[in-house]
């Protein structure tokens, strides 16, 4: 076992000492010490209901692993022992995009700021991890001002609709799709829409917003369409 692997080893020794050992375990040892040896400058964490010692048969093993090297997030999912596995690659330099989208979700469930800022950290060689929990510390800080939040995004919509409209045809698709993100984004602040159940936060999403948004949703779904772009004028209008 190389120095990686075994310092998860211990880690895990000490966090599982009083549990017995059951599928999640031997599945967590497993994968932990696999994702330990491929990269083993790594941040790595253990989240959710396995690191706690409260999970059930049906739980998944929530794993967090971040590094300078990464240049994008990425979760994947795979079952180990049988049991279902998602492991959650970070980049530790954070973008703005990547703080103001959890400041969305900290709206809703707060499943994924939750889970960067509870996981217990097994190793964290160049403080990877660390940078991510203050990311997402300040995204939880952040997102208690729904107001000031939704100001911001109206504001930007509305500057973003400016360009729109003098937009040349090659960049206008590009231009009207962002907008159409914005406007998205601002009505889940404005509407509750980012209250998605976990397991399924991005498909739940968008039921919600197609249920209590049916034109928002239609307009979204067809944004780029050159015969759209008005309609996303006016709807950056009444913002």
């Amino acid at each position: 076992m190389n120095i990686p692997a075994a310092e998860i080893a211990i880690a895990l020794s000490d966090l599982f000492k009083d549990r017995s050992t059951d599928l999640h375990t031997a599945a967590g040892r497993a994968i932990l010490t696999g994702l330990a040896e491929t990269f083993p400058e790594a941040g790595i964490g253990l989240g959710g209901s396995v690191a706690r010692g409260t999970h059930r048969s049906d739980s998944d093993i929530d794993v967090l692993v971040s590094d300078f090297a990464f240049d994008r997030d990425v979760q994947l999912s795979a079952r180990t022992h049988g049991v279902k596995v998602a492991v959650l690659f970070l980049r530790a330099a954070g973008r703005p995009e990547r703080v103001r989208r959890w400041e969305l979700q900290a709206h809703g469930e707060r499943r994924l700021i939750t889970l960067v800022r509870t996981a217990s950290i097994l190793r964290d060689p160049r403080g990877a991890l660390a940078c991510i929990r203050d990311e997402a510390e300040t995204a939880a800080q952040t997102s208690s001002d729904d107001r000031g939040l939704a100001d911001a995004l109206r504001g930007e919509a509305r500057r973003m609709a400016v360009a729109l409209r003098a937009a040349p045809e090659s960049v206008a698709p590009t231009v009207a799709a962002r907008l159409a993100i914005l406007l998205l984004e601002t009505a889940m602040v404005r509407g509750g829409a980012t209250s998605a159940h976990a397991k399924e936060e991005e498909r739940t999403r968008r039921a919600v917003i197609a249920t209590e948004h049916p034109a928002l949703y239609a307009l979204l779904r067809c944004a780029t369409h050159p015969d759209h772009r008005d309609a996303l004028l006016a709807a950056a209008e009444t913002l």
